[in-house]
């Protein structure tokens, strides 16, 4: 195998890793606690929801029987959860976020950095095609050393397109 092919067999797996690494990054820093905020205001309602079913049921109340707890929070229906939860978040919601915040800090340099949708599809599509360009190179320089009478072998991961010669007009009408 040649010095050549040695090389393109790295710079394949950098790029295959640099395309984990995308895939594995989260949302921007205020993407994440956007997200996180949703989740906590979901929680809220549902607790102000059950909240609101028991109010009406006190206003209508005449007798013990009329304000049911277990019904109302969903108790009776294995549902308890989501009132539970939200009345965590909904009276100790902003410190949880508080620690949430600190820790996020704490461990975000242990992570990949975060990135936008539209640049992570932009990104991945940039990479595809690199990683594309270095399979083909591979490709060319295995067909190279083959026709010198070498033996190589192909890598098992080796992207069928690039060993076929698909061009890439015909790979986007596939897609």
């Amino acid at each position: 195998m040649s010095n050549q092919i040695t090389k393109l067999r790295e710079q394949i797996s950098a790029k295959k890793q640099a395309i984990a690494d995308l895939d594995a990054a989260g949302l921007p820093d205020d993407g994440a606690m956007a997200l996180w905020q949703m989740h906590v205001d979901r929680a809220a309602a549902d607790y102000f929801k059950v909240v609101g079913h028991l109010a009406t049921n006190t206003i209508a109340a005449r007798q013990d029987s009329d304000i049911d707890f277990a019904v109302a929070t969903g108790l009776v229906f294995g549902q308890s959860d989501k009132f539970v939860i939200g009345a965590i978040f909904r009276h100790l919601g902003p410190m949880i976020t508080d620690d949430v915040k600190e820790q996020f800090v704490r461990i975000k340099g242990d992570h990949p950095p975060g990135v936008s949708d539209q640049k992570r599809a932009a990104d991945r599509k940039r990479l595809a095609r690199e990683l594309l360009a270095l399979e083909r190179a591979e490709e060319a320089e295995i067909e190279a050393d083959l026709l010198r009478g070498n033996q190589v072998e192909r890598r098992a991961d080796a992207d069928p397109a690039a060993v076929l010669g698909v061009p890439d007009d015909v790979l986007e009408t596939l897609k």
